[in-house]
C-alpha cells in the first residue's frame, strides 16, 4: 500500500468514527421504479446544513461540508445569509472558521465552491466534503475512483471502505432504482476520494473528498489564510433549483364555464341543500330561504360548474377527517362530506361537535375544490400516462389545494363575511380564527415544500395512496 492512501485510510477511519450526520435525509424514501416515460430531473435545494439533491421530489443524496478537529469534535457552521454566496461562521476554541459557499446550476449538475478562512493560526483542522446516498439506491452499480473501479458491494458491511484514492475524478451509475442515474465529480486539483458504506438512516453510501493538504500527519492553518475547495457535481440529467423546480410544476387555473341549469336540476340542489340543513342544524340560522347564500348553495349542489350536481353525503369521510370532496366517477354524481365533529387534530377539541361558521366553511371549501376538479383530472391523467412520479402528483395536489384556498378567500371576503354581519352571525368562532380562510395569506411551492411536503401530513399521504390507487385500478 503506498504512504498516501495509508494516510488516507487514516483519515477517513477518523471521519467515520466521530461522523455525525447534521440533516435527516432518509425519512420516507420510496425505492419503487418510477414509470420510465417519466422525465427525470434532479433538482438541488441550498439548506442550512447542505445541499439536498432530488430526482423528481424524490431525496436521494446531501452534500455538505465539515470541519472538525483532533478531539473528534465536529464544529457546525451557522448561516448568516441565503444566497449564492451563503457566509457562514464555526466557533472552534483558537476562533472562528469563516466559510463562504458559492455556487451555480449547470445544464446537468451543480458547481460548488468552498472557500475557508481561518481567524486564527490552529493546528490539527480536519475538512471534508461528504455526498451522502442511499446505500440501496446503488447496490451492484459501477463506480470509478481515478484508476480504481469495480461495483457497489451488493451487502452493506458498515464500516467498510470500498475504494479510495488521490485523483480528481469519481464516477458512479448507472443505478437501476433512479433508471439509469449517473453521477460523477470532478475536481480542479487532486483530492483524496473515497467511497465508503455506513449503516446509519437504514444504510448509506458516503463519498467523501479531503484536501489533499489533509495528508500530512496535521493539518495546520494559517491566520487569514483562504483554502479554496472546488467541486463539480454532474449528472446524466437536466438540473434545476429546487424552487425553480417547483414553481414549474403550479398548475394554471381554467374555471370552468357555468351551467346553464334545469328546473329538475335546481330542484335537486334544493332537496341537498335541505338534506344538508337536516343534517347539521347548527348551520340553519345562516341561511334564510331565497336570500343571496340561499341561492349561491341551491345553484352549486344543482351543478352550476360541477357537472351533474354535487349530492350531498351526511357520512364522516374516510379515512376520517374535517371534510372531503369527491369527483364524479363511474357514472356517480360529484359529492362532499363534511363530519359533524372536529377531527382535524387530536390536540384540537377532538371529537367535539362543530360550530356553523365551522360547518360552512368547510362545505364552501369543498365546494371550490370540486370547482377546480379539472386539475385532479390532469394531473391524474400524466400520472397514468407515467409522465409524472409519484411526489410529483403529490406535490402538485397539493398546489391544487392552495389554489382552491385562494379561490375560496375571495367568495369568504366577499359573501360570506357580510352576509354574516348581516344576520348579525359570526363568520368565524374561536377555533378557525387563526385558521379561517379569509385571513389565509399566499404560500409559495417552496414554503408549502419545506413545511407540508412530508409522508407524515395528511395531504401528502392521501395523495400518495390515490397515486397508488391509480395504478391498481
Amino acid at each position: 500500500m503506498k504512504k498516501n492512501e495509508f494516510e488516507m485510510k487514516k483519515i477517513l477511519f477518523f471521519c467515520v468514527c466521530f461522523f455525525i450526520l447534521p440533516y435527516s435525509l432518509w425519512s420516507g424514501i420510496d425505492k419503487k421504479n418510477e414509470a420510465s416515460s417519466v422525465e427525470n430531473v434532479i433538482s438541488v435545494q441550498n439548506k442550512r446544513d447542505g445541499f439536498i439533491v432530488y430526482n423528481n421530489l424524490k431525496k436521494i443524496g446531501f452534500i455538505d461540508l465539515q470541519v472538525f478537529t483532533k478531539d473528534g469534535k465536529f464544529h457546525p457552521f451557522e448561516v448568516s445569509s441565503q444566497s449564492s454566496h451563503t457566509q457562514y461562521a464555526s466557533d472552534l476554541s483558537d476562533g472562528k472558521v469563516f466559510l463562504k459557499v458559492f455556487f451555480n446550476f449547470l445544464k446537468s449538475g451543480i458547481h460548488i465552491r468552498y472557500t475557508l478562512k481561518f481567524q486564527k493560526a490552529i493546528k490539527d483542522v480536519g475538512v471534508y466534503c461528504c455526498v451522502r446516498l442511499v446505500y440501496n439506491d446503488w447496490v451492484n452499480s459501477y463506480y470509478q475512483i481515478g484508476s480504481k473501479q469495480g461495483r457497489v458491494p451488493l451487502r452493506l458491511v458498515s464500516g467498510k471502505y470500498i475504494a479510495n484514492t488521490y485523483a480528481k475524478s469519481f464516477q458512479l451509475g448507472p443505478s437501476e432504482v433512479y433508471n439509469g442515474l449517473m453521477l460523477n465529480v470532478d475536481t480542479q486539483k487532486e483530492f483524496g476520494l473515497g467511497l465508503e458504506a455506513n449503516d446509519q438512516y437504514d444504510g448509506s453510501l458516503n463519498f467523501y473528498l479531503i484536501p489533499s493538504e489533509t495528508r500530512q500527519k496535521q493539518s495546520d492553518w494559517k491566520a487569514g489564510e483562504s483554502k479554496v475547495f472546488d467541486f463539480e457535481f454532474g449528472f446524466n440529467r437536466r438540473t434545476n433549483s429546487l424552487e425553480d423546480e417547483l414553481n414549474s410544476l403550479v398548475p394554471k387555473i381554467v374555471l370552468p364555464q357555468k351551467n346553464q341549469l334545469t328546473s329538475a336540476e335546481l330542484a335537486f340542489g334544493r332537496s341537498q341543500l335541505e338534506r344538508m340543513l337536516r343534517d347539521r342544524p347548527a348551520m340553519s340560522p345562516y341561511v334564510r330561504e331565497g336570500d343571496e347564500l340561499w341561492n349561491w348553495m341551491i345553484r352549486q349542489f344543482a351543478g352550476e360548474y360541477v357537472k351533474g350536481g354535487i349530492w350531498w353525503d351526511a357520512r364522516n369521510p374516510k379515512p376520517l377527517w374535517d371534510a372531503m370532496s369527491y369527483d364524479a366517477v363511474r357514472g356517480e354524481k360529484a359529492h362532499i362530506q363534511v363530519s359533524k365533529n372536529r377531527y382535524i387534530s387530536k390536540d384540537n377539541h377532538y371529537g367535539e361537535p362543530k360550530t356553523g361558521p365551522i360547518l360552512w366553511i368547510e362545505t364552501i371549501f369543498e365546494i371550490f375544490n370540486l370547482k377546480l376538479s379539472n386539475l385532479d383530472y390532469s394531473t391524474e391523467i400524466l400520472a397514468k400516462q407515467g409522465k409524472i412520479s409519484k411526489e410529483e402528483l403529490v406535490f402538485k395536489e397539493m398546489l391544487k389545494e392552495e389554489q382552491t384556498k385562494r379561490l375560496a378567500n375571495d367568495f369568504f371576503n366577499k359573501t360570506w363575511i357580510p352576509h354574516c354581519k348581516k344576520l348579525s352571525l359570526p363568520y368565524e368562532d374561536q377555533f378557525v380564527k387563526h385558521a379561517f380562510p379569509g385571513n389565509a395569506t399566499d404560500i409559495s411551492p417552496l414554503e408549502l415544500f419545506d413545511s407540508r411536503f412530508k409522508p407524515d401530513d395528511f395531504h401528502y399521504n392521501f395523495f400518495a395512496n390515490e397515486y397508488e390507487r391509480l395504478f391498481k385500478s
